[in-house]
C-alpha cells in the first residue's frame, strides 16, 4: 500500500523511500505467513504429543506386564490356579 501511495505521488521515488515501502510490505507479508501456519504448527505439535505420549503408555504398561507375571510367578511358588 505504501509502495503504490509513494508511486502515485513521485515520478521518482527516492531509494529511501523504496526501501522503506519494500521492508513494510515484507513485514506484512511475514506476519501473515506466520499468521496462516501458526495453527498448523500447533496442531502438529499436539498430534507429535500425542503420539509420545501413546508410546511412552505402552511402553510402560509392556515393562509393567513382565514385572507383574514375575511377581504373581514368585507369589505362587510353581502352584497354579484353578
Amino acid at each position: 500500500m505504501r509502495l503504490l501511495r509513494i508511486l502515485s505521488q513521485s515520478a521518482s521515488p527516492s531509494k529511501s523511500e523504496l526501501e522503506a515501502a519494500w521492508l513494510e510490505g515484507f513485514q506484512a507479508g511475514y506476519g501473515k505467513a506466520w499468521e496462516l501456519m501458526t495453527p498448523l504448527v500447533v496442531d502438529g505439535m499436539k498430534q507429535a504429543r500425542a503420539i509420545i505420549h501413546d508410546a511412552a503408555v505402552e511402553k510402560t504398561l509392556d515393562g509393567l506386564e513382565q514385572v507383574i507375571e514375575a511377581r504373581v510367578k514368585e507369589r505362587l511358588n510353581g502352584h497354579s490356579i484353578r
